[in-house]
């Protein structure tokens, strides 16, 4: 017998996940030892002082935007859930007592922090990229050499933004290299949160597709997480999340339209620009069939297919004759260094280390709570279109604990996938469930904030 697609999560299994979410969350509370006691896990316990007069009322809004969610049926507007991003970033930082430099030292201090120092010197954009090669060779490029040219690239015209339109701190902020440091630092960390809550537009486009009943409930499960909330200042969160996500809108507007070899053209130039900014991105690319193919039919549009190739064909000959640039050369390059750097061993006790850390940490960032919830619209998936998402996940997980040739940090490199396994269990939600899981979110990112954070 055919079983319901629309079962919805079992009260069992919703009551599991909850004692094994507040388990979890106990743990972070009491210094309890679990994840943090594995071989090679990148994130220690510490303890910070909470400032209640913020985070009260913090936490007092965020649950009232979820009960307001939850009343209306989780039809959330693009406003809303706009400000409650921008809450979700600013209001853990700002309630441990640090104010703005509760943010800004991620892009100060961090490795990333590079980024933000050389954008700052006001370099030409243009020489730079024509001469990348022999640029990235400086001492002062540790990061740059891992990567294509336009995360670089974007940090000098995020400089350029911020000579133009930001002044010059009053005040010397410790450590900055000069005035103009300084200056991209504020700029950064008002510039970065905006960016990075802009993708709940391409996200809650993406949910009214798949999940239209109530297309909110995945965005808010998205903007609630740690991932998003705590991994800050760095483009893995403000950028490469926006970047898949108008990809995997793109490839679902091509299908809807009238015009798929215009929409899968825009497709072919977005992609090259993405995997320009961040090679990271590939399995992005992945996973677009297997997104699309759970809302529409398993097909190819007339000229969707051929409008996608001349998109990507032209953008990257533009390139190559007006740049020299060539990615596949500065790929190869870039994960040469990338082992190098990490000094990889290939070995099967490295590769066992891992695959362990790396997908409990997934599971950890995640949240507890939700990873129940997540195999069980796994399991439900093989009775509907889902399926198509859930293999394709399972695929793109398997390539990457395979191939990405890094152990730990994974919150970071693969928060651009996040949103995948929240749009594929959040169909499986009851109303009451859903508004006490994305409460459950809340608590978790808070506890994170105070008892591990990211760093």
């Amino acid at each position: 017998m055919k079983k319901n697609p629309d079962k919805k999560l079992p009260r069992s299994w919703f009551v599991l996940s909850l004692v094994l979410g507040l388990g979890a969350l106990l743990s972070l509370v009491f210094h309890l030892p679990t994840v943090h006691q594995i071989e090679a896990w990148h994130w220690p316990l510490h303890e910070r002082p909470l400032q209640w007069s913020i985070a009260l009322p913090f936490l007092l809004a965020m649950f009232g935007w979820i009960a307001w969610l939850h009343r209306s049926n989780y039809r959330g507007t693009i406003p809303l859930l706009f400000v409650a991003a921008m809450a979700m970033q600013w209001g853990p930082a700002l309630s441990i007592g640090e104010g703005v430099h509760a943010l800004r030292k991620h892009a100060q201090f961090s490795g990333h922090g590079e980024f933000a120092r050389t954008g700052s010197v006001g370099l030409d954009k243009e020489k730079v990229f024509r001469d990348y090669e022999k640029f990235i060779q400086m001492p002062s490029q540790r990061f740059s050499p891992s990567k294509p040219p336009g995360q670089l690239l974007a940090y000098i015209t995020i400089g350029e933004m911020a000579e133009a339109v930001w002044p010059l701190p009053k005040a010397n902020i410790s450590r900055a290299r000069d005035a103009k440091h300084g200056r991209m630092l504020n700029f950064l960390v008002f510039l970065l949160p905006i960016l990075a809550a802009s993708a709940v537009v391409p996200l809650l486009a993406i949910a009214q597709r798949m999940v239209p009943e109530r297309p909110a409930v995945p965005v808010a499960l998205f903007i609630a997480s740690p991932c998003f909330a705590l991994v800050q200042m760095h483009f893995d969160q403000a950028v490469y999340p926006m970047l898949a996500l108008w990809i995997w809108f793109l490839g679902l507007r091509a299908y809807e339209s009238g015009r798929p070899w215009f929409w899968g053209a825009i497709l072919g130039v977005g992609i090259y620009l993405a995997c320009f900014v961040s090679f990271s991105l590939l399995p992005a690319l992945v996973i677009l069939p297997f997104l699309v193919f759970s809302v529409h039919k398993p097909r190819l549009p007339n000229g969707f297919l051929l409008g996608t190739v001349l998109g990507f064909a032209l953008t990257a000959t533009v390139f190559y004759l007006q740049w020299g640039y060539d990615p596949v050369l500065r790929y190869k390059k870039a994960m040469v260094y990338h082992q190098e750097w990490k000094q990889w061993q290939g070995t099967l006790s490295v590769y066992w280390i891992s695959i362990r850390v790396n997908l409990i940490e997934t599971i950890w960032w995640l949240g507890p709570s939700l990873f129940l919830p997540l195999l069980w619209s796994v399991k439900e998936s093989r009775q509907n279109e889902r399926k198509y998402l859930a293999i394709g996940g399972f695929l793109v997980l398997l390539l990457l604990l395979g191939f990405s040739k890094t152990i730990g940090e994974v919150a970071r490199l693969w928060l651009f996938l996040l949103p995948l396994p929240l749009l594929l269990l959040s169909k499986d939600l009851k109303q009451h469930q859903a508004a006490i899981l994305i409460g459950m979110s809340v608590l978790w990112t808070m506890a994170f904030k105070y008892m591990q954070d990211f760093w």
